[in-house]
């Protein structure tokens, strides 16, 4: 997966704001922090993201800090809201 910057959030503008696409919570140095912490001690970790560019945010810090602090058993997960709707029809 490719590391994505805090900036970009979501893969495409917001309807009706031009050039926005979404603001993160954490900078992605300060998500890093939190998810090292969690392996380091063993903690579980649940995370909830939106968006489909905002999604591999979690997954590039829970893979770094598993290289850093392997666990078999970690119970991380990410909750997912898609950015966009499914057509049903």
């Amino acid at each position: 997966m490719a590391d994505l910057p805090a900036h970009r959030l979501a893969a495409a503008d917001y309807k009706g704001q031009p050039g926005f696409r979404g603001k993160g919570r954490y900078s992605d140095t300060d998500l890093q922090a939190m998810v090292d912490t969690c392996g380091k001690y063993g903690w579980q970790m649940g995370l909830h993201a939106i968006g489909d560019a905002a999604s591999c945010r979690p997954f590039n810090a829970y893979a770094a800090a598993l290289k850093k602090y392997p666990r078999q058993d970690h119970r991380w997960f990410c909750a997912i809201s898609p950015s966009c709707r499914l057509k049903t029809r």
